[in-house]
């Protein structure tokens, strides 16, 4: 007769487990196929082969995109490493992704001025009061970043403020995404508030509580979306002057 072996686990599916040792791999590896997607509708006619190839793109946008997409492989590469408990290696690459994050919030928001002045330049449907969107991104993950390197001695702060640093970066992947709703200049935050959502249900199915960074981090980011939202579409005059100060 077959006896039971007490204390075994027994054999089978277990969401909690997954939850828990694949959350954050899952996630990089999600956010990177959702910015290959978002990217890939327009990155042909912005980039490689421009619908006016006279109006030549400012070089630091290549600067900027290669960061970018270097960024995204390196946040999946870096779960990658510890989900399989490489924590040496993880350490050591996490030198080159401080410098590389730095670079990011440099070039960014350089790009992000030089590019509003080109396109103000050369469509007159165009408005400088658009900064407000990537100047937020850009801040959330600075902030998100900032905390993460100097919490990167506590696993449980510096994995979250990691995920949620490269979730600020998604809003310019689906805005690509052709949508109609995407008609509606501001819908693509309802995407990346997807992922923090996601994030929350995770802590609440895992320990019924929501881990600080969650907990303040995802205000934050709403109340700056919502925000850096209503000075593009609702520009006041105070705002529209700074940003034409800053691309004259």
């Amino acid at each position: 007769m077959a006896t039971e072996v007490i204390g075994r686990p027994r054999p089978g599916f277990d969401a909690r487990l997954i939850l828990d040792q694949y959350f954050y791999f899952t996630m990089a590896v999600f956010i990177a196929l959702a910015v290959l997607t978002g990217f890939s509708f327009t990155i042909s006619d912005n980039l490689f082969h421009p619908v006016h190839p006279s109006l030549a793109r400012p070089p630091i946008l290549y600067l900027h995109a290669g960061l970018f997409f270097s960024w995204i492989a390196l946040f999946v590469f870096q779960t990658s490493l510890v989900r399989s408990r490489n924590v040496q290696l993880h350490r050591r690459v996490g030198a080159w992704g401080i410098a590389l994050g730095i670079a990011m919030i440099g070039v960014g928001v350089t790009t992000a001025i030089i590019m509003r002045k080109y396109r103000v330049a050369h469509d007159s449907t165009e408005t400088p009061a658009f900064l407000s969107i990537p100047f937020n991104d850009l801040s959330e993950f600075a902030v998100a970043f900032a905390l993460a390197v100097a919490w990167r001695r506590n696993r449980e702060f510096h994995r979250r403020l990691m995920l949620l640093a490269t979730i600020a970066l998604t809003g310019a992947a689906f805005a690509r995404l052709p949508l109609p709703m995407m008609q509606n200049t501001w819908f693509w935050y309802s995407f990346t508030d997807g992922l923090l959502l996601i994030c929350v249900l995770r802590e609440l199915l895992l320990s019924r509580r929501i881990h600080p960074v969650f907990l303040y981090g995802v205000p934050l980011f709403l109340i700056g979306e919502y925000s850096a939202a209503y000075l593009f579409l609702h520009p006041p005059a105070a705002w529209l002057a700074i940003c034409r100060f800053m691309i004259a």
